[in-house]
């Protein structure tokens, strides 16, 4: 009789402990429910310290954080399931008495400069953008990217065609302190000074010494002491020690070693011992050096919209001084590839940020890329978009640019064809329009045909074509004003 009632006490708690997992669906915690049982039932034998922490497994399983594969999308029941460490439930919109940031960032929110993502707070500080893809450097060391993956350019361990909506974290990178986007693929500067790739790697500009594409970061071989990179079509550049080395296709001589033979490691740019930062585009890559009293510019590789600021004669691969620029603090570059213009091939142009504000620009003048207010033909003259005089920042896209002004708005100008100009209206503006409803951005960053800001708030926003998801949604194929980025927690 002993045994026999002790196996239908047993059966009864077994009872008792699945009607109270039921009761959890309904909002409770197990724990919560549990007790509720104990106090219904006469001489229940329910010790809640012998069962299971459930809400801790819940939490440790769900997946509230980025993983390296492929994110599985979330519905809108995950995003409010979760239990708070202190039995309230996370995700029900209000920050209850126990409830953290660091615990339910859902609910209570993030530091200024940060944001919730998949309930965890995360402060981006840096955005970047590729051809068809986009990411943002996290102030911890990591970062996340979204849009065009088909090979693997967002790093996350795995590629998919078009690409993904969602941002994926970059798989195994850590301590990154600077990142930049090309073509199709990406690159991140390590804390301890080296850089690391991941994704295209048809022409080497993975830099691994192989043409084997990876969907995670790779190191590239036989560079140390790197002080910043940049990120081309389909090469790289870094400066370390204040000389430029390049990797990758070299075919217009954009390595700037002097010839025209594609490297898969680094080689040493011709004359360059003080270089600050650079700005690598389709085919033509242009540096910011310094001497004791300014700075200047100097650019190499392909030259067929006069982009390298000289005449069209000056060798390819040996680097060349913009003329008329000086106190240079910042420098951007078009990585652009369309047909269909008169020049062939290639539509190249360049943006220089001066430290009064201004901004100058130069090259590829098709679709009034350099909003001076003409168009139809090239300049190797450095030319001022009309208005800028107040810009902090400065991106170039594929026929387009975009600068932020110091008071946070956004100005862009040059082609429009998917929205990517950002002022809701279809035309070709030949001067810079403000981009709609941006007033707190603080850099922004300039695809083939999409552009993407960061806000002081932490938050990304995007506009122009979305083909491969790079605005970081997939419920419109463009959009001709920002959007938000896609976040499956909060949206």
């Amino acid at each position: 009789m002993t045994n026999r009632t002790a196996s239908v006490d047993n059966v009864g708690a077994l009872v008792r402990r699945l009607l109270a997992g039921l009761l959890c669906l309904a909002g409770c915690t197990v724990s919560d429910a549990v007790v509720r049982m104990a106090d219904a039932s006469a001489g229940a034998d329910v010790s809640i310290g012998a069962l299971p922490d459930v809400d801790a497994t819940l939490s440790a399983s769900r997946p509230d954080t980025l993983d390296s594969g492929a994110p599985s999308p979330l519905t809108p029941a995950d995003a409010v399931s979760s239990a708070g460490a202190d039995g309230g439930t996370c995700g029900n919109g209000t920050c209850e008495s126990g409830e953290t940031s660091e615990s339910c960032c859902r609910d209570c929110g993030c530091a200024v400069g940060s944001v919730c993502d998949r309930n965890l707070c995360i402060t981006p500080i840096a955005i970047t953008a590729g051809g068809n893809h986009t990411c943002v450097l996290l102030q911890e060391g990591t970062a996340e990217c979204w849009g065009g993956n088909q090979f693997g350019e967002l790093g996350g361990g795995f590629s998919k065609n078009p690409g993904n909506a969602a941002p994926v974290r970059v798989s195994g990178l850590n301590g990154a302190k600077a990142i930049a986007a090309g073509g199709t693929f990406t690159c991140g500067l390590m804390g301890d000074k080296t850089v690391s790739c991941w994704g295209s790697n048809s022409s080497g500009q993975l830099g691994t010494g192989n043409t084997l594409q990876s969907s995670s970061p790779v190191p590239v071989s036989n560079l140390s002491g790197v002080t910043a990179i940049a990120a081309g079509y389909d090469y790289a550049c870094a400066v370390a020690g204040g000389r430029v080395k390049c990797w990758g296709n070299n075919s217009a001589g954009q390595l700037g070693d002097g010839t025209t033979e594609t490297s898969l490691v680094p080689v040493d740019v011709l004359g360059i011992d003080s270089a600050e930062k650079l700005a690598a585009g389709y085919a033509s890559t242009c540096a910011i050096v310094s001497d004791q009293t300014d700075q200047t510019i100097l650019c190499w590789g392909d030259n067929s919209d006069n982009q390298l600021g000289t005449s069209k004669s000056a060798s390819p691969g040996v680097p060349v001084a913009v003329p008329g620029l000086t106190n240079v603090v910042g420098i951007a570059a078009s990585d652009d590839q369309n047909p269909t213009i008169p020049s062939g091939s290639v539509d190249g142009s360049f943006c220089a940020l001066l430290g009064s504000g201004a901004v100058k620009c130069w090259g590829a003048n098709y679709l009034w890329d350099l909003g001076a207010g003409s168009a139809g033909s090239t300049s190797m003259r450095p030319l001022s978009p009309a208005g800028l005089l107040t810009a902090s920042t400065v991106a170039v896209g594929g026929e387009f640019a975009c600068a932020v002004l110091t008071a946070g708005q956004v100005n862009c100008w040059g082609n429009n064809g998917t929205g990517q100009v950002g002022n809701k209206e279809a035309n070709q503006p030949s001067l810079p329009v403000e981009v709609t409803g941006l007033t707190t951005a603080v850099s922004v960053a300039t695809g083939y045909q999409h552009a993407c800001v960061l806000l002081r708030d932490g938050s990304a926003r995007c506009w122009g074509d979305n083909g491969r998801f790079q605005l970081g949604n997939d419920q419109m194929p463009s959009s001709y004003v920002p959007v938000d980025v896609f976040d499956p927690v909060q949206k």
